[in-house]
């Protein structure tokens, strides 16, 4: 899936395979530069592949990974609807005080199967 938008909540609904498009350029009526962004190392692999192949010299392609790919490990969306509310979303503003990318990443590491209930009891 491809999104226009720089709305985090985005990547949260469409999940690893979820592709933001944060900014663009056009030259000319050229795309002239783009700015990628995913949850998801694969997802940004597969996009940098994409890319060498169509890049020429006149184009800037730029790709913006997660600082924590924590959509890597997330197939199940209610899973996915949960991390959102803990690290703030529409729905949620904010999120819960004290928790952040990095902690959901390590209880997300540390228990592969985990439930979307299992993960409000940690």
């Amino acid at each position: 899936d491809i999104v226009f938008s720089a709305d985090h909540d985005f990547a949260f609904l469409g999940g690893a395979k979820c592709l933001q498009i944060v900014d663009f350029k056009l030259t000319s009526n050229k795309l002239s530069s783009l700015s990628v962004k995913s949850c998801s190392k694969k997802t940004i692999e597969l996009c940098l592949e994409g890319a060498n192949t169509l890049q020429s010299s006149s184009s800037q392609f730029q790709y913006l990974p997660a600082d924590c790919p924590i959509l890597d490990c997330m197939e199940d969306p209610r899973l996915r609807c949960a991390v959102a509310v803990i690290l703030g979303s529409d729905t949620f503003p904010g999120g819960l005080v004290g928790v952040g990318p990095s902690s959901v990443a390590t209880i997300l590491q540390a228990n592969q199967n985990i439930t979307a209930d299992q993960l409000f009891e940690q």
